[in-house]
């Protein structure tokens, strides 16, 4: 089961999601895994009722492509996190009993903007959403100390 929670900003879509839920599917199906996909939306009582499911065992794993579990739930997402195996991916779930899959933000964008730079690049625009995502701002602190 894959269990999306993300607020969408302004009507926003985040675009990474399909694709990654695209490779899961992909790969899954080689092992004949089914992949079963909800979206919560960033709506707390979805989540509430897909966690649910989950401790009713209608999945025998989750991966979570979440921006952040909600701090109501947090205790119970850690408890079913130790008898049922679930991953956190894209961004920090802060629960210690939760393995995440996730590149290194600042790094990415470090090592972009500086790459532009040894190319005789000048003028390099920083262009991303008004979220408070970890993501975010680590790619925008990438993004500043590259310029230095």
């Amino acid at each position: 089961m894959i269990l999306k929670y993300f607020q969408q900003k302004n009507g926003k879509k985040r675009e990474k999601i399909p694709r990654i839920i695209k490779a899961i599917e992909e790969e899954a199906s080689k092992d004949n895994y089914t992949v079963i996909i909800t979206s919560v939306n960033g709506e707390k009582e979805k989540f509430r009722n897909q966690i649910s499911l989950l401790k009713k065992r209608f999945a025998d794993g989750a991966i979570f492509l979440s921006v952040d579990i909600p701090e109501e739930c947090k205790s119970e997402v850690k408890d079913l996190s130790e008898n049922l195996p679930i991953i956190q991916c894209c961004e920090q779930a802060n629960i210690a009993t939760i393995p995440e899959v996730r590149i290194d933000d600042f790094a990415a964008m470090y090592d972009m903007v500086s790459r532009l730079i040894k190319q005789g690049r000048k003028n390099i625009m920083y262009l991303s959403n008004d979220n408070i995502l970890p993501s975010t701002t680590l790619r925008l602190e990438g993004y500043k100390q590259a310029l230095k």
